[in-house]
């Protein structure tokens, strides 16, 4: 091999790296990316707790109970929809090989260590009522349960309950 090829090779690599050099930047940049290791941190899981009533359950019990307060409301039925049930974010220790729930221990034996707790996100309500054949009565059941639930107030349907 003499000079001459070697200055021709050498001129091809570095026409081949011109030509192909934006691909080239973005594999070297992936690999590098790549190679860094990740670290696990202490992270928050979410669990759905479970409770002998749901709070949704109980919103609408106690809605019930309000509803029928409103002046001509009369027997009230209220069914909510839920689009996320309420969730308790757990703290959990984590490492590459396992994961733990944090537990603090009392009086009363081990508890769990709450980090936050999601109330539920409602999809809809639906009220049947004596007196939803009047508009202020309408009115009021509407604004009442969009106050309560953060529904807006076109998620919320007020219907006429059948005479038994």
């Amino acid at each position: 091999m003499n000079v001459n090829d070697v200055k021709e090779k050498i001129n091809k690599a570095i026409g081949f790296f011109e030509k192909y050099k934006l691909a080239l930047i973005v594999l070297v940049i992936g690999l590098v990316l790549i190679s860094f290791p990740t670290t696990k941190k202490t992270e928050e899981k979410a669990i759905v707790t479970e409770t002998e009533q749901m709070p949704e359950d109980q919103l609408e019990e106690k809605l019930q109970r309000v509803l029928q307060q409103i002046d001509g409301a009369g027997r009230v039925e209220v069914v909510l929809t839920v689009k996320e049930s309420q969730q308790k974010i757990l703290a959990s220790d984590e490492t590459e090989s396992e994961s733990r729930t944090v537990t603090v221990q009392s009086s009363d034996g081990t508890e769990t260590v709450t980090v936050k707790s999601l109330y539920p996100v409602y999809r809809g309500a639906l009220v049947v009522c004596d007196g939803a054949d009047d508009q202020k009565v309408k009115l009021d059941i509407v604004t009442s349960v969009a106050a309560l639930t953060g529904l807006g107030t076109d998620k919320i349907t007020v219907v006429k309950m059948k005479i038994t």
